[in-house]
């Protein structure tokens, strides 16, 4: 399949930098916390472990690494090398100062994706992407352009999240503009597009039993009542996430999850 050129994505280039504009820098990924937030961070580790397994000093680009946590983490916890892509300058210095808030190297290379440096073609173990592909309507052409940066035998880990379950009814609901910046898509559908680009699936799958947390609030501002959203919503997760703990909560699902992640691989020939 050929690679997607920039056309129809759902997002804009000036939408990510007030995004990344507004926020400050995250917490780094502390897997030894006791804390029950922890269990989103561990679930996405997990996935990241299996992605990597058996490949020493890997080379790993994650597409749409803007304020970034995983680049630091990836190097520290499996010895990688890590690249990030990003076109938002904004995004690309936060990513660059959580590298260095953890004392690990990395590049960050602000361009992009549809017109990357040509010596990044090709390249690399592992390409990761956490909530990218869904701003785009032609999900098999946007995964293709990100296969690009692979090399054969290469890995790729899709994480996206769930608009067809809970997650995306609130979302719009709550904020109907952001909602629509999402293509719903079920595990199947995507582990299809990812065929559809040339990869072989390894796995797909819905991710946690719950994450409220991922719904984005901001229209209830002008109500006054963004807190009291945030808030409500984080202690429901933290319910979900106490139940878990207990061995009593529910399996991932179509429902409640909020996340879904594919793995695969780009063939040798």
């Amino acid at each position: 399949m050929a690679f997607m050129e920039r056309g129809s994505e759902l997002t804009s280039p000036e939408y990510w930098d007030s995004v990344w504009l507004d926020e400050a820098l995250p917490a780094l990924v502390d897997l030894s916390n006791p804390a029950l937030r922890t269990c989103v961070p561990k679930s996405f580790d997990r996935l990241i472990g299996d992605t990597v397994s058996g490949l020493d000093g890997a080379r790993v680009l994650e597409i749409g690494c803007a304020r970034s946590v995983w680049l630091p983490h990836i190097a520290s916890r499996y010895g990688a090398h890590v690249t990030g892509l990003d076109r938002s300058p904004t995004g690309c210095a936060r990513a660059r100062a959580l590298l260095g808030k953890a004392g690990v190297g990395g590049e960050i290379v602000c361009a992009d994706l549809f017109d990357p440096p040509a010596g990044m073609l090709g390249k690399f173990d592992v390409v990761f992407s956490i909530g990218v592909v869904e701003h785009f309507p032609d999900t098999a052409g946007i995964i293709a352009t990100c296969a690009r940066f692979l090399q054969r035998g290469g890995r790729m880990l899709t994480i996206i999240p769930n608009m067809n379950g809970l997650v995306g009814a609130l979302q719009r609901l709550l904020d109907p503009p952001i909602y629509r910046l999402h293509v719903p898509l079920a595990p199947d559908a995507l582990a299809r597009a990812h065929r559809a680009a040339g990869l072989d699936v390894v796995h797909q799958a819905y991710i946690l039993s719950a994450n409220w947390n991922v719904v984005i609030v901001g229209g209830l501002r002008r109500f006054g009542l963004e807190r009291t959203a945030i808030r409500g919503l984080s202690a429901l997760s933290k319910a979900f996430w106490q139940l878990d703990r207990a061995g009593i909560g529910v399996p991932p699902n179509r429902l409640t999850s909020p996340y879904i992640a594919c793995r695969a691989v780009k063939p040798l020939i």
